[in-house]
């Protein structure tokens, strides 16, 4: 047997039988991934109680600014740099019965409106992907947090698995900055700020994971996504061209995440000792 005969006769072997069980049963068993609420977690574990001044940077629709004032009862600030997002939060704070913990203010994190030292806690989630310039961002985190306090970051990163024409169409797509999704940028950035990493957890696909375990919406989306891709001027009519190509992104995104291709990574950091600002 020739050596092409012998690596096409094993990887056909492989090929049929991952389809079934046997081996590649253990593959269809979970492995308990953690949820999104672990993020509270963590939160709790930084000490935030009903006394605490929270700073939700980036706050967007609000939902995270009145579940951490749920959660803890502590007063949340949340700041957004679009205005519509401003007023979604306060609907919603006023839907869930919070504005007496939770307010919006508009503005950008790289001039945050706050004095030195106010918060406990900053959070931030899902928002250094769109912020160029990151050590002068966060350096305004630094700042505005008590020299006791926590930063949490939540943000995702890509990895080596991104081929760059994935990477530059998603990121246009997004309006998400380059240099912000690279890891040791967004690591040099903290430094530079003058936080140090507490802790550090890359949560790969877990958190997906578990959401396609319990809401089946990775498989829903990648259906969504061969639909779109195979009837594309169909679905561009009935969507319009803009709302489909944020779609489109959108879709890839749980997509990659699950590939491997991006990394969603969890960061605690302190400000670096003797460091009062």
């Amino acid at each position: 047997m020739s050596e092409k005969q012998a690596q096409m006769e094993a990887v056909y072997t492989h090929m049929w039988a991952s389809h079934e069980g046997g081996p590649f049963a253990p593959l269809d068993e979970s492995l308990h991934p953690r949820p999104h609420s672990m993020l509270y977690e963590v939160v709790s574990a930084c000490g935030v109680s009903a006394s605490s001044l929270v700073l939700d940077v980036g706050s967007g629709r609000g939902n995270h600014s009145c579940a951490l004032a749920q959660r803890f009862g502590c007063t949340v600030v949340g700041l957004d740099v679009a205005q519509f997002h401003v007023e979604q939060g306060r609907a919603r704070a006023v839907q869930e019965g919070l504005s007496d913990l939770v307010s919006f203010v508009q503005g950008d994190i790289a001039a945050l409106p706050f004095a030195d030292a106010t918060f406990d806690l900053v959070w931030s989630r899902d928002m250094l992907m769109h912020v160029p310039a990151l050590p002068q961002a966060l350096a305004e985190c630094a700042r505005v947090l008590k020299p006791a306090g926590a930063t949490l970051v939540y943000t995702t990163v890509a990895t080596q698995r991104m081929e760059p024409k994935e990477a530059a169409w998603l990121y246009a797509s997004f309006g998400l900055v380059p240099e912000s999704m690279n890891e040791a940028v967004v690591e040099a950035a903290f430094q530079a700020a003058g936080f140090q990493m507490h802790s550090k957890e890359q949560l790969g696909g877990e958190l997906m994971e578990w959401v396609e375990e319990h809401e089946g919406r990775a498989s829903r989306e990648l259906m969504r996504l061969a639909r779109m891709l195979r009837k594309q001027e169909h679905y561009q009519e009935i969507l319009g061209t803009r709302r489909y190509e944020v779609a489109l992104a959108n879709y890839h995104w749980a997509i990659y995440i699950l590939l491997g291709k991006l990394s969603p990574t969890l960061y605690v950091l302190r400000k670096k000792t003797g460091d009062t600002r």
